[in-house]
């Protein structure tokens, strides 16, 4: 039996993950300090945390729909709120259709990157950056892993954009008060 065959998808089900405005969170596998440390609230990036924001930076000229508003790397995770802006295409509207027919139930391997792949920008974007990453710490030969999801919030309005930036902003200097943070766990 399938261990993740009862398992839901953590994905909003009404919502395409396309267009729209993202908050995202991406965990560092058991929280392990794999990307930099923090001392003094001054971060000092491991090789892995600086090619990360050299993907991060990268985004929009691989991705013309992405717009990147705001984004940290922090010690064992990072956030990054993004932009899409995609034409509309009926490419994606046979995605969302997909979707719609994927068994819940199903106890395929592969179940969950169905999902993915109807869930449009968001999870390609997420994707391509802990790959890319895991790929570039694996041939340096250092030890690195990532938490296999990631946490997303759909942005609703102006005001929230604004606290989430602000937020992602001031991430060092609060790094005592982080969830994530090793006296937190």
């Amino acid at each position: 039996m399938n261990p993740y065959s009862n398992r839901k998808s953590p994905r909003a089900s009404w919502h395409r993950y396309g267009n729209g405005v993202y908050f995202l969170t991406v965990v560092t596998q058991k929280r392990k300090h794999y990307l930099g440390e923090i001392h003094d609230q001054i971060i000092t990036y491991s090789i892995i945390g600086l090619k990360l924001i050299d993907f991060i930076k990268s985004l929009e000229s691989y991705h013309p729909s992405v717009h990147v508003i705001e984004y940290v790397v922090m010690p064992n995770h990072f956030h990054l709120l993004i932009g899409i802006n995609q034409p509309c295409n009926n490419a994606s509207n046979r995605d969302i259709a997909k979707l719609n027919q994927i068994d819940p139930h199903e106890t395929s391997e592969d179940f969950f990157a169905q999902i993915s792949a109807a869930n449009g920008e968001v999870s390609k974007l997420i994707r391509g950056i802990k790959s890319l990453t895991t790929r570039f710490a694996h041939f340096h030969k250092l030890e690195f892993a990532w938490q296999e999801r990631y946490h997303d919030r759909i942005v609703r309005n102006w005001k929230e954009q604004a606290e989430i930036a602000a937020y992602i902003q001031n991430n060092v200097a609060n790094w005592q008060d982080d969830c994530f943070h090793p006296e937190h766990s």
